[in-house]
């Protein structure tokens, strides 16, 4: 199994004329072209100890962090973990691989040479009885435009987002530049960061500034700025990246239906809305999708000590049913 430290380096590896198992992993890697543009922005504007494994065709991205353990649990015990994932806080696994059996495979070997404790987030799939992490949240569009979505809601459903319109109809959604990202944006999406309930990562704001998105000001009705939206149309899929506004502006549900009217506008086929906020991205519609976590220990004896309360780790599940369409 060999590592890399750069993403490019693993891709010159590979070369022009690549043998058969290099060439399935140059098709990999085309493929999930966004990711691997991602990974480059991230090594320049969030270096955390960045490994890349690759296991045959399969490419498993790592990095370090000091996680907190119990964040399921509402408590603090924080360790310096190796995370197979993307050093993003995005519902994305770190596993890229054509099928579960060659990821699941591949992302076992890359454990067993992990030393100290590592954590598997975001998977698809269960790593041997682990555990659950934040669920992700898709809205699966069916729509020609935004009042065809309003009208087959439930009447409720319909009233609660026809509220949240009103209460916002003063709002003023622009598009900017990367480069005309600042500091005032930037602490916006930190104020969310800081009062999230499950943090990660913290991006600096060079990453905003660097990385290809779609970045959408928000205004109120006396030209203050009050929020911002950071969006990633990839394919016929639109993300919902970040956003940030502060804790006293009552507009996250206006945030949440502008990235659902904009997909469903721009024709999108998906609209991933990320982890967080169940029940405000269940009550518009969205689809949850179950994301797993697996926690491991190269020592023998510590790793039998984690295993039998891993699903102490784990995420609980949002358990209300919204049956926000009519049919």
């Amino acid at each position: 199994m060999r590592s890399f430290r750069r993403i490019r380096e693993l891709t010159d590896w590979i070369g022009d004329k690549p043998d058969e198992t290099k060439l399935r992993l140059k098709n990999l890697l085309e493929k999930n072209e966004d990711t691997v543009n991602l990974l480059e922005v991230l090594e320049k504007t969030n270096p955390c100890g960045q490994e890349y494994y690759v296991d045959d065709d399969v490419v498993i991205v790592t990095y370090r962090l000091k996680l907190n353990l119990l964040t399921f649990m509402k408590r603090s015990m924080k360790a310096d973990v190796r995370i197979i994932g993307l050093p993003i806080s995005l519902g994305r696994s770190g596993i890229i691989a054509q099928d579960e059996a060659s990821g699941r495979k591949a992302a076992l070997e890359v454990i067993k040479e992990l030393k100290g404790l590592a954590v598997v987030l975001n998977t698809d799939y269960s790593l041997y009885g682990g555990s659950l992490t934040l669920s992700n949240f898709i809205f699966i569009n069916r729509f020609r435009d935004f009042d065809e979505y309003l009208m087959a809601m439930r009447s409720s459903y319909r009233r609660n987002v026809l509220g949240v319109l009103e209460e916002g109809k003063g709002l003023v959604f622009r598009r900017i530049e990367n480069t005309s990202f600042t500091a005032e944006h930037h602490k916006l999406y930190r104020s969310v960061v800081e009062r999230s309930e499950y943090p990660l990562e913290t991006l600096p704001v060079e990453f905003f500034r660097s990385y290809e998105c779609e970045i959408v000001e928000v205004r109120g009705v006396d030209g203050r700025l009050v929020a911002v939206l950071v969006l990633k149309g990839s394919g016929d899929t639109l993300t919902f990246m970040f956003c940030g506004f502060n804790r006293e502006e009552a507009l996250y549900h206006n945030l949440l239906i502008y990235v659902i009217r904009k997909g469903i506008e721009d024709g999108c086929k998906s609209i991933d809305m990320g982890q967080t906020s169940e029940a405000a991205k269940l009550r518009l519609g969205c689809t949850e999708v179950i994301k797993h976590l697996f926690v491991h220990h190269s020592n023998p004896l510590l790793n039998s000590l984690i295993r039998p309360v891993a699903a102490r780790f784990s995420y609980r599940r949002y358990k209300a049913h919204h049956r926000v369409f009519r049919s």
